[in-house]
């Protein structure tokens, strides 16, 4: 049984021992986190094209930074950082010469 296909695509995971279950990221992307009545955070780990920006969204808005998309097309150098209402990633800036 070959286990690739699990591993394979783009994916979030949710680090729990971080997650403080504040429900910001069900806010911004309720298609894929919901918190329930029994206060757990569930969510849809493997991401459509269609849930790229709203997991990128979810990641830099959680307070603990407790969400991590990983294999999003083009993610080498995406910074996870910077206005919640901005839900495109933005590149890295390379670090400045002084």
């Amino acid at each position: 049984m070959s286990f690739e296909r699990f591993r394979s695509g783009p994916r979030i995971s949710v680090d729990n021992d971080r997650c403080e279950l504040y429900a910001i990221c069900q806010a911004e992307a309720p298609e894929l986190f919901e918190l329930g009545p029994d206060g757990r955070l569930r969510y849809r780990r493997r991401l459509a094209e269609r849930d790229y920006q709203a997991a990128a969204a979810a990641a830099r808005c959680c307070p603990t930074q407790a969400i991590s998309p990983r294999g999003l097309p083009g993610d080498r150098g995406i910074e996870l950082t910077g206005k919640p209402e901005d839900s495109a990633p933005r590149r890295a800036e390379p670090p400045r010469q002084r």
